[in-house]
Order: structure tokens, then C-alpha cells, then sequence
């Protein structure tokens, strides 16, 4: 089973490089307005990272509308920032 690393502002950049290696599977998936789909296989992943209390349970929901919101708008935008760009505006934002 491989190891799952809970996300952190430190590991922001290898988030955005993965998504940039798939950008054209999810760029597909936009022109076929199934963005919802992205937002629940991005949950399901998520979600196994917390425990059940509500701090837990709260800052998984914080973090993945978030990520997802940002994921979103890069896409939209056609992933004109790098990775790197998209890691220093989590951090600006956070």
C-alpha cells in the first residue's frame, strides 16, 4: 500500500505538478462539464488523511474546497501559472 502524506503547505508544489503531468485528462473532463467528478475523486482522497473529530473532519473540508477552488481556476485558466507559481500563491493566500 503506498504511503499517503497529509497535504501541508510544504508539499503545495508536488500537488500542482501532478496536476500539471494530467492536465490534459482533466482539461477533457472540464469541456465535458464533469468538473464535480474531479472535486469528488479529490474528497475521497482527502478525506482517509483525517480522523473523526470535528477539527479533523472541518480542516479536511477547509482544505479540499481550497485546493479544489485554486485547482479549478488554474484549469479554467489553462494552467497559464507553473506549478511553482501556484505553490507561491497558497502560500500568499494561507
Amino acid at each position: 500500500m503506498k504511503e499517503r502524506h497529509r497535504y501541508t503547505l510544504d508539499n503545495a508544489e508536488l500537488f500542482f505538478i501532478f496536476n500539471n503531468s494530467i492536465k490534459d485528462i482533466l482539461t477533457e473532463i472540464y469541456r465535458a462539464d464533469l468538473q464535480s467528478c474531479v472535486y469528488d475523486a479529490f474528497y475521497q482522497v482527502m478525506i482517509p488523511q483525517y480522523g473523526a473529530d470535528s477539527t479533523e473532519c472541518y480542516k479536511a473540508r477547509f482544505y479540499s474546497y481550497g485546493l479544489f477552488g485554486l485547482l479549478d481556476e488554474w484549469i479554467k485558466r489553462g494552467f497559464c501559472e507553473t506549478p511553482d507559481d501556484m505553490a507561491r500563491l497558497v502560500n500568499e493566500i494561507i
